[in-house]
């Protein structure tokens, strides 16, 4: 009972905020959801014999961009030891 008491006063208090101007909420004018992402061009897409056939081929892009998405890891885990090792070497050269 006293957790529902809270709660309720917890709302009443949350409404009173919003009505008396004290809180502000704004949504985002734009939201952006990957947008290094293309869009992919249906014209594109290869033709599939069935829905089995589509699911296959779906499968073989998913299981594709795991693998270059592991390989963009590892590409930038080298280009961070990279710089480490650029770093290093400038700071021995300043000395």
């Amino acid at each position: 009972m006293k957790r529902t008491n809270r709660q309720i006063g917890l709302v009443a208090l949350g409404l009173a905020a919003a009505a008396s101007g004290c809180v502000s909420v704004k949504a985002p004018e734009r939201i952006n959801y990957q947008s290094h992402a293309e869009v992919a061009d249906p014209s594109q897409v290869p033709p599939t014999e069935s829905h089995e056939h589509a699911r296959q081929k779906l499968a073989e892009a998913y299981s594709e961009i795991r693998y270059l998405r592991g390989k963009v890891r590892d590409l930038e885990d080298d280009k961070r030891e990279l710089k480490d090792e650029r770093d290093h070497y400038k700071r021995r050269c300043d000395d």
